[in-house]
């Protein structure tokens, strides 16, 4: 993927495997958001 997303409430393992998951994918860019996943439902 050209980027990822991640949210920074997620759980710290999960946030670690998609950071490592872009790195190796050779993702351009990796965009944060601070809001929290069920305040989109």
């Amino acid at each position: 993927p050209k980027w990822i997303l991640v949210y920074l409430s997620a759980p710290e393992l999960l946030l670690e495997q998609c950071l490592l998951f872009a790195e190796q994918h050779s993702s351009k860019a990796v965009i944060v958001t601070c809001e929290h996943m069920r305040d989109r439902i």
